[in-house]
């Protein structure tokens, strides 16, 4: 019985994050198609690094991102689900996309509207400081995307946090510098919580987590 009970609530849960996803990727594309100045699908932050939303296959958007804005390099924060689901109008550019055109991409799995782990925001942090050294170092020009869903939450996590660590930025300076920038970033209560538990960790307060690369 507790059998039956539990895959009742995980096919209730998948299809719940499911309709979710499927409802605000489709508010996020109609405010881009009607409002495309206020709510712009990427937006360039600093040293190279672009802030948006899911590239999408049937908007020609990996087309654009590389030969366009120069992107090398993806760092990509998303449930495993939305990086697969196909709907009638939109289509996710796949890993195998990228790395056929030479692409190098980072996955880190996470849920959407949850707040990212300390050790999730370090692996984003190493990677962009790691795509930034590559870049300067070639002094190629080239860029990184960093992107979730709609470019709002997850992603801008691991943007702020970048800022805190490489920039010399506070929390709150971070968070406006990046919201200046990608005006429609809004990250809810437990997404900042990360936040704050990260900037203490890299300022010596580890909270008890252990680090990791």
């Amino acid at each position: 019985m507790s059998g039956i009970v539990n895959m009742v609530y995980d096919n209730y849960y998948y299809y719940k994050k499911y309709l979710i996803y499927k409802i605000s990727l489709y508010y996020k594309l109609f405010e881009h198609y009607y409002n495309p100045l206020n709510s712009p699908w990427w937006n360039e932050i600093i040293d190279g690094i672009i802030l948006g939303a899911i590239p999408l296959k049937n908007y020609n958007h990996d087309d654009v991102l590389v030969n366009t804005e120069n992107v090398k390099y993806i760092l990509t924060i998303l449930d495993q689900f939305e990086l697969e689901t196909i709907t009638y109008i939109s289509q996710p550019v796949k890993p195998e996309d990228w790395t056929e055109i030479n692409v190098e991409q980072k996955i880190i799995n996470s849920s959407d509207f949850e707040p990212l782990s300390i050790e999730d925001i370090q692996k984003g942090v190493s990677f962009l400081e790691k795509c930034v050294s590559e870049i300067k170092k070639d002094n190629n020009n080239r860029k990184i995307y960093v992107h979730c869903k709609a470019g709002h939450g997850r992603s801008a996590i691991i943007v702020i946090a970048y800022l805190i660590k490489n920039h010399g930025m506070t929390l709150t300076e971070a968070h406006e510098f990046t919201k200046d920038k990608r005006n429609t970033i809004n990250l809810n209560q437990s997404q900042f919580e990360s936040l704050v538990k990260y900037h203490s960790f890299i300022n010596g307060n580890n909270d008890g987590e252990s680090k990791s690369t």
